[in-house]
């Protein structure tokens, strides 16, 4: 069983503390014996000691957090927003369209606001043609 790198190690009767989440890791305890701190088996599953895997994100593509009573936590810059999950499964990207200030997961646009969205786009591709 090997140390978790982030777990910081108190004094025998202090505690030990994770330095990712700030708080006492669970995966710790106290030997009686050796009168000091040891890591119990289940420190391998550990999700904060997973390293994070890196994901390349296009144009209007956003990374899902985790999900919880089937909505999805959506990373946008530096906040987080909360969309019910359309999918039957937890995707780790998104791509999401923005539609009269409304997001929307692509793919999963409201008709009638779907048809607008094109219309929209004609007019952007009329108007770079009449530009040259």
């Amino acid at each position: 069983m090997s140390m978790c790198e982030y777990c910081e190690i108190g004094s025998y009767f202090g505690l030990c503390t994770c330095m990712k989440s700030h708080e006492v890791c669970p995966f710790m305890r106290r030997c009686n014996v050796e009168h000091k701190w040891l890591p119990i088996d289940s420190m391998d599953v550990c999700t904060l000691r997973q390293p994070e895997r890196s994901i390349v994100l296009k144009n209007n593509e956003y990374k899902v957090r985790f999900e919880k009573d089937g909505d999805l936590y959506i990373e946008m810059g530096d906040y987080v927003i909360q969309k019910e999950n359309p999918y039957d499964d937890i995707p780790e990207k998104v791509t999401l369209i923005e539609v009269d200030g409304e997001l929307y997961f692509e793919g999963f646009v409201p008709q009638a606001q779907e048809e607008k969205q094109e219309e929209v786009v004609a007019e952007k591709a009329t108007k770079k043609k009449n530009k040259k």
